[in-house]
């Protein structure tokens, strides 16, 4: 699964070991969260195609601004162009399509720096 490639990837280009599908279930920082924000159905006369694209948010969150920054472009350097190597492998090619930044101050004294970098991802089954 593609999925499982992606949060690999994610995982050692950040260096961040929280790493996960859907967010973090601790208050462990710095933490990433991988969300399908939408999914292309491409299709022939003949049914779906095995090459599939989709848009995955790569939510980067810590407690530190340089911290995020510097974790943010240790992300970029390897999810940005990811072309695959392996021929085996499902997921094939990572493109940046957007990013964007904020802070979140719900706690007093503990803002939370935050990089949401939404990718095209191509894959097959």
């Amino acid at each position: 699964m593609f999925e499982h490639e992606l949060r690999a990837l994610v995982k050692t280009a950040s260096g961040i070991d929280n790493t996960n599908w859907f967010g973090s279930e601790t208050d462990v920082y710095p933490a990433v969260a991988l969300l399908l924000i939408s999914e292309l159905g491409q299709h022939t006369q003949d049914g779906r195609l095995t090459t599939k694209q989709c848009v995955v948010q790569v939510d980067l969150w810590s407690r530190d601004a340089s911290e995020a920054l510097t974790k943010k472009n240790a992300l970029l350097s390897v999810v940005g162009t990811y072309i695959a190597t392996d021929d085996d492998a499902k997921l094939r090619k990572t493109m940046l399509v957007t990013m964007r930044s904020g802070i979140e101050t719900t706690a007093p004294n503990e803002p939370l720096y935050r990089y949401s970098i939404d990718l095209r991802c191509v894959y097959t089954d």
